[in-house]
C-alpha cells in the first residue's frame, strides 16, 4: 500500500494547487473549447478502489480550507460565465440574462450552485465541483447534494471543472449522481452511544 506520508511534500503541494486559479470567465468564442466528453466508465485499478490513504498529521486543514474554499468559488464564477456564454451563443440571450449564481444569492446548502437553463428553457440545477487537477481525480459531494440529485433527477447537474489553474476545462455529468459515479463514504458522523 502507498501511504501519503511517504512523500513529505504533499501537504505542501495540495495547499498550493489549491491556490492556483487563473481567475478567467469564458468568453462565447471560447465555450466549445471548454466543454468536453465526460471520461469513460471503467473498472478501476485495485490501487484506486481498496486502497488506504494515511494522511500527515503535519498538515494544515485551515489553510488547505481556505484555498479549497476560494477554489470552489472561483469554480462556480467560472461556471457561472460559461452558462451565460454557452445560452448567448445558443441565440437565447433572455435565458442567459436569468442565470443565476444561488450559492452565492441564497447562500450554500441548496444542493446546487448555478440555476441555469437547456436551450428549450427547461431549467438546470447545476452542482460545480473544481479542481486544478486532471479529469479523472475525484470529487467530494454531500450527503445533501446527492439527495437533491435524486429528487430534481433529469434537471440536476454536476460539472467537474478540471486544470483550472492551467487550461480550464468541464465535462457534464446529468442526473442522479450516484448512476454517474462511483461513491464512497469519506466521513461519518459519530454518536456516542447512551451508557
Amino acid at each position: 500500500m502507498k501511504y501519503l506520508d511517504q512523500d513529505h511534500e504533499i501537504p505542501s503541494v495540495l495547499t498550493k494547487a489549491a491556490n492556483q486559479t487563473p481567475g478567467v470567465i469564458p468568453s462565447v468564442r471560447e465555450v466549445d473549447d471548454i466543454l468536453v466528453e465526460r471520461p469513460e466508465r471503467t473498472a478501476l485499478s485495485a490501487n484506486q478502489s481498496t486502497g488506504q490513504r494515511k494522511i500527515r498529521s503535519e498538515m494544515d486543514y485551515s489553510a488547505m480550507e481556505a484555498a479549497n474554499r476560494k477554489l470552489g468559488y472561483q469554480g462556480e464564477e467560472f461556471v457561472f460565465g460559461f452558462e451565460r456564454a454557452r445560452l448567448t451563443k445558443a441565440g437565447c440571450s433572455d435565458l442567459a440574462h436569468k442565470v443565476e449564481w444561488v450559492s452565492k444569492t441564497k447562500g450554500d446548502g441548496l444542493g446546487y450552485d448555478i440555476h441555469s437553463f437547456d436551450e428549450t428553457g427547461h431549467e438546470l440545477f447545476i452542482e460545480v465541483k473544481t479542481t486544478n487537477r486532471g479529469r479523472h481525480f475525484p470529487f467530494v459531494i454531500t450527503l445533501n447534494e446527492a439527495v437533491v440529485s435524486q429528487h430534481l433527477s433529469n434537471s440536476y447537474r454536476i460539472y467537474r471543472v478540471f486544470d483550472f489553474s492551467t487550461e480550464p476545462r468541464l465535462f457534464i455529468l446529468e442526473g442522479p449522481v450516484e448512476e454517474s459515479c462511483e461513491l464512497r463514504p469519506l466521513t461519518y458522523e459519530a454518536r456516542p452511544y447512551p451508557p
